[in-house]
């Protein structure tokens, strides 16, 4: 909304272009600086994670949409990278989602450890406790993968980077 008010009819001058491009620079600045500064929470909730970032693409697009009244500031815009903000984003939300599912793990350990040294016979069904890991996972599949909120693409991504850092916590023994 400041970019828009900024380089609206009614406000914009001319004359000061390099002043708008200035200001509207400090405003994406501080803006990305804010949602890598919510990346390093580590309080924040998964859906915190999810907004910044849907927010970040929204951003980023209407950036490059945007009509400025002068080239020099169309490339000045273009080579503004959302990039940083985006890949910490998405790190925190595997970390986050990871973890929910790492909590899992620690049951699985004690099913070996329960028929070690016991005359209980081996387990012919599957344990309750394995479909429980990547619950966390799948939740979150379900409530932001609909409508498209999260892309299709990084939506693959989190799903295979989550399942990668689960499995190799997984205790094989």
């Amino acid at each position: 909304n400041a970019i828009d008010k900024c380089w609206s009819a009614n406000v914009f001058l001319s004359v000061l272009t390099d002043r708008f491009l200035i200001l509207s620079l400090q405003i994406l600045g501080r803006y990305i600086e804010w949602l890598c500064e919510i990346s390093r929470s580590k309080d924040a909730k998964i859906s915190v994670f999810v907004h910044a970032l849907h927010d970040c693409e929204i951003l980023r697009a209407r950036v490059i949409q945007k009509k400025f009244p002068d080239r020099e500031c169309v490339e000045t815009f273009q080579e503004i990278s959302f990039d940083r903000a985006r890949t910490k984003l998405f790190e925190s939300l595997i970390s986050n989602i990871s973890s929910s599912c790492e909590s899992g793990l620690r049951a699985v350990s004690s099913i070996a450890a329960s028929f070690r040294m016991s005359s209980k016979p081996m387990p012919t069904q599957h344990s309750n406790f394995v479909p429980s890991i990547l619950r966390p996972l799948n939740h979150f599949v379900r409530i932001w993968g609909k409508g498209n909120y999260v892309e299709s693409d990084l939506m693959g991504r989190l799903d295979e980077s989550v399942s990668i850092r689960v499995m190799a916590k997984y205790p094989y023994s």
